[in-house]
């Protein structure tokens, strides 16, 4: 399947920190390397901030994936990339996850590693509304910290927000 994977960071680390090579900055390295993931037809949307490693990008470029850095999003602008999004899936069947940490914090507060400079809430859910013809056979929304959520519940509001709009896409798809 392919995989739409909007965060952050790449997670395609090949160990965490050189201890864990099954974490949260791995799985997506090892879903390639189990064949649950076709790279081939798989994009990660919004790479930014605080990098590891010089290679944080270029890691994932190796294993076939399209990055899409924010800078790149910015510039290409929702209704383009939601198509180069389409492009590059071309109808497989994909698993579609969205990391809280896509969103700038002052628009997700409560996320576990917050990376200033990506779109607001409202920008994020733009491009979901975008999306178009995706077919989502699985979908998750991660990544929200209660503990570091401001008052009026902003990050549980948001991903239960981006919960909506995946399964609106899902129940789209299937009429």
């Amino acid at each position: 399947m392919a995989l739409v994977h909007f965060d952050s960071h790449t997670d395609t680390w090949d160990s965490y920190f050189g201890a864990k090579r099954f974490s949260a900055g791995t799985p997506f390295r090892r879903a390639v390397e189990e064949g649950w993931i076709d790279p081939a037809h798989s994009i990660q949307i919004g790479m930014r901030g605080s990098l590891f490693r010089p290679d944080d990008v270029s890691q994932s470029e190796a294993l076939g994936y399209t990055v899409v850095t924010t800078e790149r999003m910015f510039e290409l602008g929702w209704p383009a990339l939601a198509r180069q999004i389409a492009a590059r899936v071309d109808r497989m069947p994909c698993y579609l996850t969205f990391d809280l940490d896509f969103v700038d914090p002052a628009s997700a507060p409560g996320v576990q590693t917050p990376e200033a400079g990506g779109p607001t809430a409202r920008d994020a859910l733009a491009l979901l509304r975008a999306l178009s013809g995706l077919s989502i056979i699985r979908a998750d929304v991660v990544e929200t910290n209660p503990l570091f959520d401001g008052p009026g519940q902003v990050i549980a509001l948001l991903a239960a927000t981006v919960a909506a709009e995946i399964l609106a896409m899902l129940a789209a798809d299937r009429v």
